[in-house]
């Protein structure tokens, strides 16, 4: 039984704990969703020891699955969800926002599933083989879900036009940033290591993982144009590409200025440090990277990525968005950067993304749903 008659029994599905920006996001809101609304559950698909692990609040209780793909945990996530029959269900990530969609009705009827889209999905869906069937799955089954949460205009519309989701399902909620925390992690261990061949003036950075989509060498041909001792660039993350950037970076004849530091889970330090943090994706849903360094009040200089990123940094003061996709036009946007009198941000930036602000929107849609 409920300690509060009123109390809403919330199960939050994530497939695993690891370092993802959809994952940092729950983490967060979990830390600010009022107990006396909400008994909260997380379910982890996967295993519940990846590195967010650690950031859970202590009294959220945790049930894990133990199963390696999505598809596998499903069987047991029916059972689990028949035997505790909560409330409501928050789902996160496209893949099992889909497979939940899809199960809907081997469910109670009485759960309301609220799904948090992280992405552009027409644009996701680029990367997918067999893209029609897919989505003819989108179209046939998402606009089941009770509720779909999006960060960004460009994000609800896309679901309206292309996938038969109804406007009244399609909600913009932001994504949370909580300033204290990110300000409290940007203090601990070596915030910047600054071992350089050559002085520069500026200090840039790049947070991501090293995939095609994020488009570092995009970044690594604008940073060539830029002359050099000008600035200097730490790359922190992995992935895939990491051996053919640094070989893209040795032709160019960036190596005295640009370091590929590796992945670090607490990448706030470098970006507190920097004068601008870069960002050359192509696509993004609304990027948890640009909320935190704007919460540390360091500039960003973006790509127009489709998606939120336009959206978040238009009006913001100190920052500037390319007005093109391409390496040219993203290095017109560092030197318009670098001639501007005021660099600063705001330090307001951030207040309409506050943790505590996008919970409470989040709690309020869910009560609206389950009243």
């Amino acid at each position: 039984m409920n300690a509060f008659t009123s109390q809403k029994q919330l199960y939050v599905l994530l497939p695993n704990l690891n370092l993802g920006g959809a994952e940092r996001v729950v983490v967060t809101l979990l830390r600010y969703f009022d107990r006396k609304k909400f008994d909260c559950c997380l379910v982890v698909l996967g295993t519940a020891d990846g590195a967010l692990a650690a950031h859970l609040p202590p009294d959220i209780r945790v049930i894990s699955l133990n199963k390696s793909r999505v598809l596998l945990a499903i069987p047991l996530l029916v059972r689990l969800l028949w035997r505790a029959k909560p409330d409501l269900v928050f789902t996160n990530l496209s893949h099992l926002n889909l497979v939940l969609a899809m199960v809907r009705f081997f469910l109670p009827s009485k759960i309301k599933i609220i799904a948090r889209e992280s992405s552009v999905v027409s644009i996701n869906m680029k990367q997918y083989r067999i893209q029609y069937l897919w989505r003819c799955l989108y179209k046939t089954f998402y606009r089941r879900l009770d509720r779909i949460i999006c960060q960004s205009t460009v994000m609800q519309q896309d679901l309206i036009d292309n996938f038969c989701v109804p406007r009244e399902k399609a909600v913009i909620i932001h994504n949370p940033v909580d300033v204290k925390h990110i300000e409290s992690l940007s203090k601990k261990g070596i915030a910047y290591v600054t071992v350089r061949p050559r002085k520069t003036q500026f200090k840039f950075v790049f947070v991501g993982g090293l995939r095609p989509e994020k488009c570092v060498d995009r970044l690594l041909r604008a940073f060539a144009l830029i002359p050099t001792g000008t600035a200097s660039l730490d790359i922190i993350g992995d992935g895939t590409e990491r051996q053919m950037l640094q070989q893209l970076c040795a032709s160019l004849a960036l190596s005295d200025y640009v370091r590929f530091v590796g992945f670090h889970f607490n990448p706030y330090g470098w970006i507190k440090a920097a004068d601008a943090l870069l960002l050359t994706s192509d696509y993004e849903g609304a990027p948890n990277v640009v909320l935190e360094a704007l919460a540390l009040q360091t500039p960003v200089i973006s790509t127009p990525a489709i998606g939120g990123v336009c959206e978040m940094l238009s009006t913001q003061p100190g920052c500037v968005v390319a007005r093109e996709l391409t390496h040219e036009s993203f290095a017109a946007a560092i030197f318009e950067w670098l001639e501007m009198s005021g660099k600063e941000t705001s330090k307001a930036a951030v207040s309409n993304y506050a943790a505590a602000k996008v919970a409470f929107r989040y709690e309020d849609t869910f009560l609206g749903l389950s009243s």
